[in-house]
């Protein structure tokens, strides 16, 4: 169960009213919109809009997803104030300035096949409800609207498994989702080329899926290496539950992640107390 406290309340405020320039990182779904059945079915809240609005004056802001990047920009809806990467760290842009990014023929011949291998056992037929996305950096196969998920997930990892290994790929996963990924590309390399490229001196980084964990060792590193002040926040959910043990503070939902970046719009003079949705350190 995730509690409030008192010393979590003093974290957050000492990253509000630190010197330097200020960043908050964001994953996308299940941190600052609800999970939905399908990804296409996403939709971020009138409400989270207006805050994150409100926010993009005070802090540098950075949303990281594994969606495209097009499909980041399109939930969030900002102006090019802020900066989005998309594809797990293929697609950054920042301030509305794309970094170069592209695919060697070898590693597009790479992905076709296995799309290719996927299609050949017929997973959307043989798992009724299974959704698979092909995306600029690898292919998302989705179960989340299956019958039975934890058991069509035992069902699904090896295949994907065997043809991530035949193809040199990585085979990620996340809440309901298995993801083939060209290697190498990962959020800690995202978050890393943005701290450098707007010089940020305090980051907070809200996630809540296995693919943030790269974004938090990242940050730790950064915290060791170039003493970077950094907090990591996990959004709760029983589908992840690794998370919590590697972050700083935890959150129970995205309405908490809402109430938190509604207190952090606020001015810098006022403490927090309490108020913006349970929380707990992750000791």
């Amino acid at each position: 169960m995730v509690e409030r406290s008192t010393g979590q309340f003093n974290l957050m405020n000492k990253f509000k009213d630190a010197a330097g320039r200020r960043g908050i990182f964001a994953d996308v779904d299940g941190t600052i919109i609800a999970i939905a059945d399908h990804p296409a079915r996403a939709r971020m809240s009138n409400s989270m809009k207006q805050v994150i609005a409100k926010l993009q004056s005070q802090y540098e802001l950075a949303f990281i997803s594994g969606r495209p990047l097009n499909q980041v920009k399109k939930i969030v809806g900002l102006s090019n104030q802020v900066s989005y990467v998309g594809s797990h760290g293929f697609e950054i842009e920042i301030h509305g300035s794309r970094l170069p990014a592209s695919l060697s023929q070898t590693k597009r011949r790479s992905l076709t096949k296995a799309l290719e291998r996927l299609k050949s056992y017929n997973l959307e037929k043989r798992f009724p409800g299974l959704v698979l996305e092909k995306k600029p950096a690898s292919l998302a196969t989705h179960y989340r609207q299956t019958n039975k998920p934890t058991k069509i997930a035992t069902q699904l990892q090896p295949i994907l498994a065997k043809v991530a290994k035949n193809l040199s790929l990585e085979l990620k996963r996340g809440r309901k989702v298995f993801e083939l990924s060209l290697p190498g590309i990962n959020k800690g390399k995202a978050v890393r080329t943005l701290l450098v490229k707007l010089s940020l001196s305090s980051v907070i980084y809200l996630g809540d899926d296995y693919t943030d964990l790269d974004a938090f060792a990242a940050l730790e590193n950064s915290r060791q290496e170039n003493g970077t002040s950094i907090w990591k926040i996990a959004v709760a959910s029983s589908e992840v539950p690794e998370i919590i043990d590697c972050a700083d503070l935890t959150l129970d939902s995205v309405n908490a992640v809402e109430q938190l970046f509604t207190w952090l719009s606020t001015s810098a003079s006022k403490t927090c107390k309490s108020g913006y949705g349970a929380f707990t350190r992750s000791d």
